[in-house]
């Protein structure tokens, strides 16, 4: 009789020590996906989200809004942010918006690119085409 229930016994032990194992592995893989992701997209959830699930799509369609990122679009999105506190479709898989702490009782923004890639490419981007720009840009997405 306790020869079959240590066999049992041991059994539940390696089968609980092999699902932590696996559990382990698991944390690990998607702590990479998501530090990769933020890194490429972001931090906003929804693009970490499709970035870890749909990822050609996701990257596909930030591919599409870096490419035809330049300096002019960049004024538009600027301006429209400030006048009005909005960014559309397009920018938003570009450039993201947060509250920047205030003393004066108003609500301040500032507005910057989504990720240290997404900037990069931007800027080379723009510096390939016409470098004259990369002074206001670095100036716009600095400022609030």
């Amino acid at each position: 009789m306790g020869y079959g229930t240590e066999a049992v016994a041991d059994q539940d032990e390696n089968m609980i020590d092999e699902a932590g194992q696996l559990q382990k592995k698991v944390d690990k893989v998607i702590k990479i996906l998501v530090r990769n992701t933020t890194e490429e997209f972001g931090l906003a959830p929804r693009e970490v989200y499709e970035g870890i699930f749909d990822y050609s799509l996701t990257s596909s369609l930030h591919a599409d809004a870096r490419r035809l990122f330049d300096h002019s679009r960049l004024e538009t999105i600027v301006e429209t942010f400030l006048l009005n506190h909005e960014v559309n479709d397009f920018s938003e898989r570009v450039v993201a918006v947060q509250p920047r702490p205030f003393l004066t009782g108003h609500d301040r923004w500032t507005i910057d690119f989504k990720s240290v890639q997404i900037g990069r490419e931007v800027m080379e981007s723009m510096r390939l085409r016409n470098g004259k720009h990369l002074p206001q840009l670095y100036e716009y997405t600095s400022a609030g």
